[in-house]
């Protein structure tokens, strides 16, 4: 029990490095972490890590690891972080897939939907791009009014008022 209290601490430590851009410092702190089988949380953060740091082929495999550890309770962000890396090595179909799955484990996860909306615009499909992005303005707008929105939801929602202004 002592050890996961450490490994816990270590994780915490690392998410405040990740929150605070110190990424060099959850690196290190989640190689350890993420090196044991069964750690899918640090596994997922240090995708997170290797993506923002432009290691996109170390994200993916320790994305699909972590996956392969969520099996029975996969996550939305995980999903997204792989459709994400999907997208950007050009796998459009795998890529919307991510995106789909991400929002039928969580159907209010707006970075999934935003992201799926952008990438249907970019395939030249906007009559399902621009319903998508409009319904994440709006849900997230609906969230704001009723002050229950968190600050990465808040950016997303001024980044989607502000490609309605650019139609």
């Amino acid at each position: 029990c002592a050890g996961a209290q450490a490994g816990n601490g270590a994780l915490d430590k690392a998410r405040t490095a990740f929150n605070e851009g110190r990424y060099e410092q959850a690196r290190t702190l989640l190689r350890p972490l993420a090196d044991q089988k069964a750690d899918k949380d640090a596994k997922l953060l240090l995708a997170e890590v290797q993506f923002i740091t432009g290691q996109y082929e170390h994200a993916l495999t320790l994305v699909e690891r972590a996956l392969v550890r969520m099996q029975k309770e996969p996550t939305a962000p995980a999903f997204t972080l792989r459709g994400v890396l999907k997208e950007k090595s050009g796998e459009y179909a795998t890529a919307l897939a991510n995106y789909q799955r991400a929002m039928e484990i969580n159907e209010r996860h707006t970075e999934a939907q935003l992201r799926r909306g952008l990438l249907l615009l970019k395939l030249g499909r906007d009559t399902q791009g621009l319903p998508e992005i409009n319904a994440v303005v709006d849900d997230l707008a609906n969230r704001y009014n009723a002050g229950s929105i968190d600050g990465d939801a808040r950016s997303l929602m001024w980044l989607g008022i502000g490609l309605r202004h650019t139609e």
